[in-house]
C-alpha cells in the first residue's frame, strides 16, 4: 500500500509539471477587493481555453504594490504574472505585453468621487473643467490617472498605497479620490467607518480608460491564451453575466444620467489600436 501511494505521488508530480502555473496579483490589504472580478474574469478565460492550451494552477502574487508589480512584470521575475492595467503608449515600449481586450468593458472611465464633507457642497456645484481645476485630486503614485488628471492641469497628490488614499480624503489633505463607476460602491461600503469621508452625488467625470490584462512579453503563449479565452466568454454572453453580477448594482446605485459631466483627455492611448472599441459599452 505505502508503496503504491508513493507511486502516485511521484506519478502526480510529473502531472503537476505539466500545468501552467499562472500567478495573478494579491490584494494590498484586507479590505482591498479591486482583484476580486479580475480574478474571476481570468479564471474564465482560463476555463474556456483549456481544451487547446490544457489545464492551469492559478496562484496568488507576493503582497505588492502596483509600482512593484510592475517591475516584477518588466523582469519577469515571476514567470507569468499577470494584472490589469490602464493601457498607455509608453507601458508598450517596456517589454509588456496586452491582452487586446478591455477588461472592465469601459465602466472605470466614469469616474465618480470620494470627498471630504467639507468640500462635497462645493464640488457637487462645479459645471466645467475650470472649476474643478479648484479641486486637488489623490491618486496612486505610478497610476495613469496621475498624468491624464495633471494634462488637464489638475492638481494631483500621489500616495504609494492604495488604502492611504481614503485617509488623505478624510483628514483634508486631497479634496477628491475619484474612481471607477464600478468600484467606488463596494469601496466605500468596505469604509463606512472613516470619519469625513462621503461618496459625491452630482458630478461625473469621464475620460478614456481601458484597462487589459498584461504580463512580460516573454509570456506570449498566457497572452494568447487569455484574449483567445476573453473573447470566447464575451461571445458566448457568460463574461458580460460575470459583469453584471459583480457591477450592475453599483452603476444603477451611481445614477450616471443624473450627473454633470466633466470630460478630460486622455492623450496616452493615441498609438493604440482600436479594435477593442468594439467591446467598449457607452453607460451615461
Amino acid at each position: 500500500m505505502k508503496i503504491l501511494y508513493v507511486i502516485l505521488i511521484i506519478l502526480n508530480s510529473f502531472n503537476s509539471g505539466a500545468i501552467e502555473v499562472i500567478h495573478f496579483r494579491a490584494p494590498e490589504s484586507e479590505k482591498d477587493n479591486r482583484y476580486d472580478y479580475d480574478t474571476s474574469l481570468l479564471r474564465l478565460a482560463l476555463d474556456k481555453t483549456k481544451k487547446k492550451y490544457g489545464d492551469y494552477i492559478l496562484k496568488k502574487s507576493p503582497q505588492m504594490n502596483f509600482a512593484r508589480a510592475l517591475t516584477f512584470l518588466r523582469t519577469n521575475e515571476i514567470k507569468n504574472l499577470i494584472i490589469k492595467q490602464s493601457y498607455s503608449d509608453e507601458l508598450v515600449k517596456k517589454n509588456i505585453a496586452f491582452a487586446d481586450f478591455p477588461v472592465d468593458l469601459g465602466i472605470v472611465g466614469y469616474r465618480i468621487c470620494f470627498v471630504n464633507k467639507d468640500k462635497v457642497e462645493s464640488f457637487g456645484k462645479v459645471k466645467t473643467l475650470k472649476e474643478l481645476k479648484g479641486f486637488v485630486h489623490g491618486q496612486g503614485k505610478s497610476w495613469l490617472d496621475v498624468k491624464i488628471l495633471e494634462s488637464s492641469q489638475l492638481e494631483v497628490v500621489k500616495s504609494v498605497t492604495y488604502e492611504s488614499l481614503f485617509n488623505m480624503v478624510a483628514k483634508g489633505r486631497v479634496d477628491l479620490f475619484c474612481r471607477g463607476a464600478n468600484e467606488l460602491f463596494s469601496e466605500f461600503d468596505e469604509r463606512r467607518n472613516i470619519k469625513n469621508i462621503i461618496y459625491d452625488k452630482k458630478i461625473l467625470i469621464y475620460y478614456p480608460l481601458p484597462r487589459f490584462f498584461i504580463t512580460n512579453k516573454a509570456n506570449k503563449k498566457l497572452v494568447e491564451r487569455v484574449e483567445a479565452g476573453l473573447i470566447i466568454a464575451f461571445n458566448d454572453g457568460s463574461l458580460k453575466k460575470l459583469w453584471n453580477k459583480k457591477y450592475i448594482s453599483y452603476i444603477k446605485r451611481a445614477r450616471l444620467k443624473e450627473r454633470t459631466k466633466i470630460v478630460l483627455e486622455n492623450p496616452f492611448i493615441q498609438n493604440k489600436k482600436l479594435q477593442y472599441m468594439k467591446y467598449i459599452n457607452s453607460y451615461d
